[in-house]
């Protein structure tokens, strides 16, 4: 099984941009789609921002928390012989999509990641908080957005949709669920 693993520390500056502390980091090659295209998977724990200052964060329940654990997982999808991606992003339709899995992945396994990522990719970008209700607007089904202006304010603070990043806080389980994939790459 193709993988790599970075443990936890401190990154530093990267073309003078601070780059936060990076818990951990895992690119796992998680199997084929039914076109034959390689599909991989990097998932990411990191700490705050993309600075090493110590943020104060608000909340989607309108707390203050410092410094929140951020996770990302993405995926890039190649075609057999060549070495640039034809797919990369967030998108789990990718991870969906594999039909023939590397050793220790199956279709449980990817079905819960994607899962997983669809729920708590970006966890500390969230544009509403958890008193709001999207409201959508747009010409066409495929043209659909999260209208900034008709989404009712926050019935407890007033909070507009959209007018700041909140940070959805990592529950216990999905932490450690992430932390797993990350150290199972160390193996």
């Amino acid at each position: 099984m193709e993988r790599s693993f970075t443990t936890s520390h401190t990154t530093g500056t990267h073309e003078g941009a601070a780059v936060g502390k990076l818990h951990g980091k895992a690119q796992f090659f998680i199997g084929q789609d039914g076109d034959g295209n390689k599909v991989h998977v990097e998932v990411e724990l990191r700490e705050g921002d993309l600075s090493d200052r110590h943020l104060v964060y608000e909340t989607v329940e309108h707390s203050k928390v410092l410094n929140p654990l951020t996770v990302t997982v993405t995926h890039d999808v190649y075609e057999a012989g060549r070495q640039d991606p034809i797919s990369a992003g967030a998108g789990t339709d990718p991870i969906r999509d594999v039909v023939a899995f590397t050793p220790g992945w199956d279709q449980e396994k990817a079905t819960k990641l994607a899962a997983m990522a669809d729920r708590w990719h970006n966890n500390t970008l969230r544009a509403g908080c958890a008193h709001q209700r999207v409201v959508w607007e747009g010409d066409s089904p495929h043209n659909m957005r999260p209208s900034l202006d008709k989404a009712p304010p926050c019935p407890h603070t007033g909070y507009r949709y959209g007018r700041a990043w909140l940070a959805e806080v990592l529950p216990p389980d999905v932490e450690a669920y992430f932390r797993g994939l990350i150290e199972q790459a160390s193996m």
